[in-house]
């Protein structure tokens, strides 16, 4: 499970939790989410490139995205942001 938290305008932590219950041994599930999480910071490496190089853009309410019910995260975090611009402005 990966959850991306935006820190500030230009920054998103990465937390990324491994569950498995294929593997019930102990000292071999240890071994097995170690190799997990190797391979996803092996992915998150590789996509960091692309991800830095990208101008950010403007995320707003008002953008024309056609959003569903599982964007609700990106919906509320955008209204934050428009109410937050409107206290800095005054």
């Amino acid at each position: 499970m990966a959850a991306f938290v935006p820190e500030n305008d230009g920054t998103t932590i990465i937390y990324i939790r491994v569950y498995q219950k294929f593997v019930r041994f102990p000292i071999i599930s240890t071994l097995i989410n170690s190799i997990i999480m190797r391979f996803n910071k092996l992915v998150l490496n590789q996509d960091k490139n692309v991800v830095t190089s990208q101008i950010p853009k403007v995320s707003d309410i008002y953008n024309r995205e056609l959003l569903v019910q599982s964007d609700a995260p990106i919906i509320l975090f955008r209204k934050y942001l428009h109410e937050n611009a409107k206290i800095d402005k005054n």
